[in-house]
């Protein structure tokens, strides 16, 4: 069988390994002229058997005048540094290294060798992971760099149709120099379990399941389209612009179960947070206060909504922090605008979002920042008497995020001069008798 390549006309990066399958494309390539340099990484994993796979890679690139781009990595103390497993090590090493050789070689995409059996085996792996509609919608034959920034390269499979039987034919027939890696016999990763001990099951079974999976995959792909439209369609009825997630709003749509999975999906929480939350929406179970954390965010149901803020560690959590005059701050994570003016620049004096404004009189330069603390109180603008800000929390149904990322001005002790954003106390009150005025702005 003779294989055939639908490239576009690109400088391309191929990832070439030494094995059959990445010689296979580098000599496709090669056979119908394109404009291509080869890719080589050694993890230094297996020794001389690494360094002989590089020798060959290379030798053959120079005898045929391909530009060869070479990098060695310890592979197992990058994965013990950063605490992963040497299969994500590997993956991350030689996609950056793509990524970055690309932007210094003006190559336009990065070629790789996979095929319909390494399509058949990440579906079963996603099946097994729990990855969704998604994840078993398999490999496109164009993708882009899954590194950080580089999301402009493309990322070309251009063997994606072919089997791996189909390659091995096609290698033998036209006499393509490789090196077999012995570890592809060996059960220590995931993908060889399936490789090895399951797909031979499955061939018993359906010879033909290679083809068949990969047909799947490409249903599925279809229907997961729709499926994303529609979730995009739904999701601006269901947040709000900072980003919560309307309860009474979801619960109103149809599909409530499958939009809920797919936004918290994007905030990397497993799917049984979503399972767990939507059972508690239709049981009238979700409780004010409920956490949920995943890497990075924390979800918090409030009143009618779940907040969602970014992780923070206690240590993390500035004490606070001095203005000393007008102009840009930055404290706990936001860009506030300090400034000054007088009472007749000021206008009408209508509160802009955002913005808190008093007497500069009744509160000078320097001001304290910080977050809040208990016993913290206040007299609330309008009011005569003190109010602890903890019951103003909860009168306006404030999520623990919510609360615990509020900048507060500091009055004196634990008696807060206002609440950025949103209220001073009501002794710095502007009145006709003020001179010149301290406005704090987001």
């Amino acid at each position: 069988m003779e294989p055939l390549l639908s490239m576009p006309s690109l400088k391309v990066l191929a990832a070439v390994s030494g094995g059959m399958d990445s010689m296979c494309l580098a000599a496709l390539l090669h056979r119908e002229g394109a404009d291509f340099g080869i890719a080589h990484c050694n993890f230094s994993l297996r020794g001389e058997e690494s360094d002989a796979d590089e020798l060959l890679v290379k030798t053959w690139a120079e005898e045929r005048g391909i530009p060869f781009h070479g990098v060695r990595f310890d592979t197992a103390s990058w994965a013990k540094e950063h605490g992963v497993s040497i299969e994500m090590a590997a993956r991350s090493l030689r996609y950056s290294f793509f990524a970055e050789t690309a932007r210094k070689e003006g190559y336009e995409a990065v070629a790789v060798a996979h095929h319909a059996d390494d399509n058949a085996e990440t579906l079963i792996l996603n099946l097994l992971r729990g990855s969704g509609s998604r994840g078993l919608s398999g490999m496109k034959e164009k993708g882009v760099l899954p590194v950080p920034g580089a999301e402009d390269i493309p990322l070309l499979r251009p063997l994606l149709s072919w089997t791996r039987e189909d390659i091995k034919e096609w290698v033998l027939q036209s006499g393509i120099p490789y090196r077999e890696d012995r570890t592809n016999s060996e059960d220590t990763f995931r993908r060889n379990r399936i490789r090895n001990r399951v797909f031979p099951v499955f061939r018993e079974i359906n010879p033909s399941f290679v083809k068949t999976l990969n047909e799947d995959a490409a249903r599925i792909a279809a229907t997961d389209a729709i499926a994303e439209d529609y979730f995009h369609e739904a999701k601006p009825r269901v947040c709000s612009p900072d980003g919560s997630i309307l309860t009474d709003a979801l619960k109103e749509e149809k599909h409530r179960s499958y939009i809920l999975f797919r936004l918290l999906e994007e905030l990397g929480f497993q799917p049984s947070v979503s399972e767990e939350i939507s059972d508690r929406l239709e049981s009238s179970l979700l409780r004010s206060g409920s956490t949920w954390n995943s890497p990075d965010y924390t979800l918090t149901a409030a009143s009618g909504r779940l907040v969602v803020s970014r992780r923070m560690e206690e240590t993390q959590i500035p004490e606070s922090i001095i203005i000393s005059g007008p102009g840009e701050y930055s404290f706990m994570g936001k860009t506030l605008t300090v400034g000054r003016l007088l009472r007749e620049e000021a206008g009408q004096l209508k509160r802009k979002d955002g913005s808190v404004s008093w007497d500069e009189d009744r509160l000078p330069f320097p001001l304290t920042l910080r977050p809040w603390q208990d016993g913290d109180y206040f007299a609330p603008f309008g009011m005569r008497g003190v109010k602890k800000l903890q019951d103003w929390f909860s009168d306006r149904h404030w999520s623990i995020p919510e609360k615990k990322t509020a900048i507060l001005v500091v009055l004196k002790g634990s008696r807060i001069a206002a609440i950025l954003g949103e209220t001073i106390d009501h002794s710095l009150r502007i009145t006709s008798a003020t001179k010149t005025i301290i406005r704090i702005s987001f």
